[in-house]
């Protein structure tokens, strides 16, 4: 399609317009980009526009700005014709080409937002980018342009004012954005460039009404001989010009009409930051006809600033009596007149309080206070504003005019002084015991007192930390952070606001700042660090605790990571947060890190001190990242323990596993500086005692096994370098890894050669001491596996192996023994016997170890009480156990649907899977289900059940986790009990589980009045907030507004409004909410809409304005309101009649109306479902009734009417949109799909006794697409794609029951079979679909697979080739060739491939049989496709 695109920032906008062609979305997460896109690294598609724009549109890796050629942008003169212009003083309009194809034009202004003309610097300097000198005319009048596409999208340049006063080229001023908005042709920036500047230097007179120069302070305004135009020129222009020509001061009077004098007009506009005319526009007016009947008339000053030589500013109480008291409230006067509140600020309070002598003002209002007094004075001043910069109030704009002002405008204002009184600053920290002491060394972060009472956060800047940091005796400021991180500051006032320091300022009495406060909260206390200059800055802000609650610094030690005086919570913590953090603490890298509760006495002593901490690879040093200084969702179990290292730390060995993590026992083998780099280690040279001693460097006592790690894929993996190859620890006298030799460069090796290694603590020639397992198989020590092993003790190295006796054993002392050998997770399950078939082992050692005595204060073996000698023990009490190797993972756990398809979302009930196997309900409760679902990356659980109905997929499983209890104090999963085997389960046991999200619990929304105060009446506007900022209108509908106004207690919305900055406080706030939408069915805001909490393109022109009603109690529908009548206006309840239905006394407009909300107002006047529905006239009948109910919404999750969305009284409807409605007492059909060869048939199912469906009949093909099969396979089976199938026959016996299916966004809607004259001719007229998920995919079926002991391979297969779900027509035969085969790990050399129809033979060679005789089959795209042994 073909997208229009604007953007405006700021009051100076530049439009271009051009044709771009852009798919639906802005950009696209394709693999392969579109011709006019750029694909980012990180997979994102955008418009080629967008690049070398100053805005990273590539998030993560910014390469659209820093890896790309940026293209070569121009812009040419043209005129009406298209032809270029290379002539000074010649009339043309602006093509900008932006180096992607993509040309248009700029345009000179844009009413649609606010009717901004383009700059005159900003015209010049387009002037100057095309060669010449300067621009004379910019306005072009209706002018046909032929040549130019008569629509076009636009593209803006932003530039502020800094940007068009600048000496840079436009390009570089001024950035280009796409927007959305038109600009006609007729705008368009017409210029006239010239060889020399347009307007001479000139200097700037008076004259008077016969036009001669006179020497006195007032006359018509002259720039050199051109008339200044009245248009723009205010009390600010009329300051800055006096003083141009030697006076102190001066302002505007009347406009004058000078006809005749003079044809020739220019503007004058200064900034509200100009001081002198340099920095003011003087721009060519002569165009403008008004200017010559509307100029300047000015009024010069002589000796004063004050335009009257006297104090024109003073107070006034309600009486007219003049005020000269500091701290009293009272209405300010300029002359005879009253102050209106446009514009005005507090700069400008403090600055008028100093002109009447006082030292700063403490707070300002407007109102009408006094009726009787002040409703016949005039208005004298209006317009007032004063930036940061001024110093004086004649510095600041102002008008001595009004236009749009009422009394309720005037302004009110409390002067005071004590400006220059002793300042009062303390720094005071709190322990977490409430302890309060004050700071008195540099580095210390303390919160910020002033006279008793804390500093708020409002305009406060690094000047100000730096002066308020020298008053207390410190040298600067090392840096400032806001919060509410004690108790004790909820007791405190604050006491100064808006503090402001500027770079000249020398001491603190010389910034401004306000003693009271009206708009903030403890969140915006300011907390400061000073430095004394010899120190970079804090100390000790991170450090470690022990299991002591010792202090460390130790690289390659774990241990409890501290901020201040307080631990650090997980949530978005990363490696890059802490490597930062490491580096904080003086290391180079961060090793390790996790949460945990491992040091519980000790962690429970500390709050939560440091949450949200989250740096990105961009940031360099941890003040850079985000975080908060205050928790409000922590626990203990969630405190950060970490592990940092230095660069001449040694390289160090670890086993990770597929998901990267670091594991013990198995896994494939790193090699480096972990945190910082590592690499795989090549199998090339390496042996069984490379292996050991490896295994020996991580601290295990033997290797097990090692084996390449081609049969492990995982990405994770293969995206590491691979930094060792050639190890070689063959000489005898080499007993330990560091004398090995190895090669770390010039490696030629693959992933296929990778090492994974297993590694144990249970040697082979039994000299090991301590406990260890017996395969009483394999008459072999042995390490855990998924069965019972035999345990077995040696006391001593003088002493015999011998069995445990099952004498007081229980799982505390399992639990201990497991973690003696190595297994850190403790026990899985224990049990005593005799295995009749170990006599020769178990029947023939002593019995070692009895009456064994574990309690949960026992830590370690030796804890426990136990005999050495046996009394009264037989080998039938032996202790067999096996030890848990690892806690469930996040992938371990999932959800399915009844055939096994794997899903994830919220809301949806699913047979929970452990390991790919069912789960037993023994012992399950409320608590296990809210840790699952949180292990699964939910917010816990909505419910859970036992399943009662076994599918065919579930009876396939095993039961691999059964008697999973869990308590109130379980933090996580893994505090719970459970065992990963079943011995008493069948599948009706089976858990099924629905997990949820929850909604924010801090979410507030409040409406504000013009003065910033709560409105707690209903049917009054105010400005949405949420949580203290403004909220965008982006996406904002009136589905959202209802929402909020009921989160906010009222009842619904009336009306709401998005528009300009029209209150003073609201240009303070931020924008805290964006890109809100809530969908029609939406109940609640905070569970069904979406929205965003990061603004990155709104301003408060865009800010959403409410007006909410009071709570109705008829606001709230029940089903039994709905009733049917016939023509004649009789209620009937009879199955399949058409009637008008009604909602009370009145009539239901169709506005969103769908099948779900028929079915449910039918079921809720007693039918089973809807039949048909419509709109339109009845007849006479619908004029009996006003309508009553409009909007009603439902969707296939709503069970009731009641729960749908819908509007009372409220509508925009007449009865041409009324509802009628025909129910029955039939059950409505729903769709099921049953697989038939390759393509699945939709049948028409009804709910059974179980509430199961069962296929009752066949959907027919008329009307089915492509569309409708896509969503039934998305919905029925999970599948990605879906497409119509060519049509089957009917399949048992059973008859076609629905025809015209048309399923959309969750809505399904189709015809009985052989209403309306739509029937299926013959029984080949089945409806029947391909589901897939890749568009192409294969099917592989090994018939055999042998090799003969000289290596020769022959396999037969049967090979099939998908194509989009439909089978290939050639089957496999395009994919054979494709094929590769790997045989115990090495790759068959394949001498013919023959056959075909998807039936082949394959002939290969390769080294010989091996042991395990595994194979593996790879197709094309290099997964597996078949697999065995």
């Amino acid at each position: 399609m073909i997208l229009k695109l604007i953007v405006f920032i700021g009051i100076l906008n530049l439009t271009l317009s051009f044709d771009y062609v852009t798919p639906t979305d802005s950009y696209s997460t394709e693999e392969n980009c579109l011709d006019f896109q750029f694909r980012c690294p990180e997979g994102r598609c955008i418009s080629k526009a967008w690049l070398c724009d100053g805005k990273a549109d590539c998030p993560e890796s910014r390469a659209d700005e820093s890896n790309v050629t940026c293209p070569e942008r121009k812009m040419t003169l043209r005129d009406k014709y298209g032809y270029e212009i290379t002539e000074a003083d010649v009339s043309g309009y602006v093509e900008v080409d932006m180096g992607m194809g993509e040309k248009g034009f700029i345009c000179r202004s844009d009413y649609k937002y606010g009717g901004y003309h383009l700059n005159y610097n900003i015209q010049l300097k387009i002037c100057r980018d095309l060669g010449f000198e300067g621009v004379v005319i910019s306005n072009p009048g209706n002018i046909s342009v032929t040549k130019i596409p008569p629509t076009k999208p636009v593209r803006v340049m932003e530039c502020t004012l800094e940007a068009a006063l600048s000496n840079d080229s436009l390009w570089e001023a001024c950035e280009f954005r796409l927007r959305r908005d038109e600009c006609d042709v007729d705008d368009m920036l017409w210029l006239a460039c010239t060889s020399t500047t347009t307007i001479a230097e000139e200097e700037f007179s008076l004259i008077d009404t016969e036009g001669r120069t006179v020497n006195v302070s007032s006359g018509s305004l002259l720039y050199g001989t051109s008339l200044v135009c009245f248009n723009g020129f205010t009390d600010k222009e009329a300051e800055i010009v006096c003083q141009d020509m030697g006076f102190q001061g001066g302002y505007r009077s009347d406009s004058d009409t000078m006809s005749g004098l003079t044809s020739n007009s220019v503007e004058v506009n200064c900034s509200r930051y100009a001081s002198t005319v340099d920095d003011c526009d003087v721009t060519d007016a002569s165009y403008n006809y008004n200017c010559a009947y509307n100029s300047v008339y000015l009024e010069c000053n002589e000796n004063s600033t004050d335009p009257d030589n006297e104090r024109t500013f003073w107070l006034s109480n309600e009486r007219g009596d003049r005020i000269t008291e500091s701290g009293q409230r009272a209405l300010l006067m300029f002359k005879e007149g009253t102050v209106c509140d446009d514009s005005f600020n507090d700069q400008a309070a403090n600055l008028i309080c100093q002109e009447m002598g006082f030292d700063i003002s403490s707070s300002w209002e407007s109102g009408m206070r006094d009726r009787t007094y002040t409703w016949n004075l005039p208005t004298t001043l209006d317009d007032v504003y004063c930036s940061p910069n001024d110093r004086v109030f004649w510095n600041c704009s102002y008008n001595t005019r009004y236009e749009d002002c009422s009394k309720d405008e005037d302004v009110y204002i409390t002067c005071q002084n004590g400006k220059n009184n002793t300042l009062d600053f303390t720094l005071v920290d709190y322990t977490y015991t409430g302890e309060r002491y004050t700071v008195t060394e540099p580095g210390v972060e303390g919160l910020l007192i002033f006279q008793g009472g804390t500093v708020c956060d409002d305009d406060f800047n690094s000047r100000a930390a730096d002066l308020i940091c020298q008053a207390m005796g410190w040298k600067s400021a090392s840096r400032f952070s806001s919060g509410n991180r004690y108790s004790i500051q909820q007791e405190m006032e604050t006491m100064l606001d808006d503090v402001w320091c500027e770079d000249s300022d020398m001491v603190f009495s010389d910034c401004y700042y306000n003693v009271e406060s009206e708009n903030c909260d403890h969140n915006e206390d300011i907390f400061l660090v000073c430095s004394d200059g010899e120190t970079s800055g804090e100390t000790d802000v991170f450090y470690m605790l022990d299991s002591a609650g010792r202090r460390f610094n130790d690289s390659n030690r774990e241990g409890l990571l501290m901020y201040r005086n307080g631990t650090v919570c997980d949530d978005d913590f990363n490696t890059e947060t802490g490597k930062l953090i490491c580096q904080e603490m003086g290391f180079d890298f961060v090793i390790n890190w996790r949460s945990g509760y491992d040091y519980s006495d000790i962690q429970d002593q500390y709050p939560t001190a440091l949450d949200n901490a989250y740096c990105t690879v961009e940031d360099t040093v941890f003040w850079d990242c985000t975080y908060d200084e205050q928790d409000e969702n922590c626990n203990h179990s969630e405190d950060i323990f970490i592990e940092c290292g230095y660069e001449t730390d040694p390289k160090v060995f670890e086993m990770r596993n597929g998901d990267g993590r670091v594991i013990g026992g198995e896994g494939y083998l790193v090699y480096g500086f972990p945190g910082i780099s590592v690499g795989t280690v090549c199998d090339d040279g390496f042996d069984d005692k490379d292996a050991r001693l490896i295994c020996q460097n991580m601290g295990y006592r033997n290797f097990e096994s090692w084996t390449p790690a081609r049969d492990y894929r995982d990405g994770r993996r293969e995206q590491l370098d691979i930094v060792l190859t050639d190890i070689d620890c063959g000489g005898a006298d080499i007993t330990d890894f560091s004398d090995c030799d190895t090669r770390q460069q010039n490696i030629d090796c693959t992933h296929k050669q990778d090492v994974y290694l297993t590694c144990t603590n249970v040697t082979d020639d039994r000299d090991r001491v301590g406990f260890y397992l017996f395969d009483v198989d394999t008459q072999k020590p042995a390490k855990n596996g998924d069965d019972l092993l035999l345990l077995v003790y040696r006391h001593s190295s003088s002493s015999a192996h011998g069995t445990v006796c099952d004498d007081d054993f229980n799982d505390i002392a399992a639990d201990i023994i497991c973690r003696e050998m190595g297994y850190e997770m403790g026990a899985q399950r224990w049990s005593s016997g005799y295995d009749y078939s170990s006599e020769e082992f178990q029947g023939s050692v002593p019995i070692v170890l009895d009456d064994i005595n574990c309690n949960s204060g026992d830590r370690v073996f030796s804890d426990c009480r136990f005999d050495l000698e046996d009394e009264n023990c037989s080998h039938e009490e032996d202790v067999f156990l096996q030890c848990r190797e690892d806690s469930p993972s996040t992938t371990d756990f999932d959800l399915v649907d009844e055939y096994g398809n794997s899903f994830m979302e919220a809301g949806r009930e699913g047979l929970l899977i452990y390991k790919d196997g069912t789960v037993c309900d023994d012992y399950f409760n409320d608590r296990a289900a809210d840790l699952i679902c949180q292990k699964m990356g939910f917010d816990g659980a909505a419910y859970w059940t036992s399943s009662g109905y076994v599918s065919q997929w579930q009876q396939d499983r095993a039961t691999t986790l059964d008697n999973v209890q869990c308590f109130d104090t379980s933090e996580t999963f893994e505090d719970c009990n459970y065992e990963e085997f079943d011995e008493n389960c069948s599948h009706d046991e089976d858990v099924l589980l629905r997990c949820e999200y929850r909604g924010a619990e801090n979410m507030q929304f409040s409406l504000l009045n013009r003065y910033g105060e709560k409105i707690e009446g209903t049917n009054a506007e105010g400005l949405l907030t949420f949580n203290g900022g403004t909220v965008c209108d982006d996406g904002f509908n009136i589905t959202a507004a209802h929402l909020i106004c009921r989160e906010m207690g009222f009842g619904s919305a009336v009306s709401w409004g998005s528009g300009s900055i029209s209150w003073n406080y609201q240009r303070e706030l931020t924008t805290n909410l964006d890109e809100i939408y809530c969908a029609q069915w939406a109940r609640s805001f905070l569970d069904d809409c979406s929205y965003d909490t990061d603004d990155e393109d709104c301003d408060h022109n865009e800010d959403v304005f409410l007006t909410c009603s009071a709570i109705d109690d008829d606001d709230e529908l029940s089903g039994s309101e709905f009733s049917l009548v016939d023509k004649k206006g009789n209620s009937f309840n009879e199955s399949g009649m058409e009637g008008l239905l009604l909602f009370r006394d009145g009539t239901v407009c169709d506005d969103s109306f769908n099948s779900f909300a028929a079915d449910l107002i039918c079921k809720a006047m007693g039918f089973e479902s809807a039949q048909n529905w419509r709109h339109g006239y009845f007849n006479s009948t619908n004029d009996r009734y006003g309508i009553t109910l409009d909007d009603v919404y439902c969707n296939s999750s709503h069970v009731e009417i009641e729960e749908c969305q819908y509007d009372i009284e409220e509508h925009n409807c007449d009865h041409s949109e009324d509802v009628i409605l025909a129910c029955t007492k039939q059950e409505r059909g729903v769709y099921k799909l049953q697989k038939t060869g390759h393509t699945y048939a939709v049948g028409v199912a009804f709910k059974g006794e179980y509430d199961h469906p069962q296929i009752k009949g066949w959907l027919c093909d008329d009307g089915l697409t492509d569309e409708t099969a896509t969503w039934l396979c998305q919905d029925q089976l999970r599948f990605r794609y879906g497409k119509r199938a060519p049509s089957g026959e009917l399949l048992d016996g059973m008859p076609y029951l629905k025809t015209n299916l048309s399923c959309m966004d969750e809505e399904c809607s189709d015809i009985g079979y052989g209403e309306n004259g739509l029937t299926c001719n013959n029984d080949t007229e089945r409806a029947a679909i391909y589901c897939y998920n890749a568009l192409q995919e294969y099917d592989v079926n090994v018939q055999s697979f042998d090799v003969t002991p000289k290596g020769k391979v022959v396999i037969k297969l049967r090979l099939k080739y998908f194509k989009e779900g439909e089978i290939h027509s050639g089957h496999g035969d395009w994919a054979k060739n494709q094929i590769t085969v790997e045989y115990c790990g090495q790759p068959v050399k394949i001498k013919g491939i023959y056959g075909q129809g998807g039936r082949y033979k394959i002939s290969g060679k390769t080294s010989g049989r091996c042991e395990s005789q595994c194979y593996t089959i790879y197709i094309g795209d290099g997964f597996s496709h078949g697999t065995g042994c």
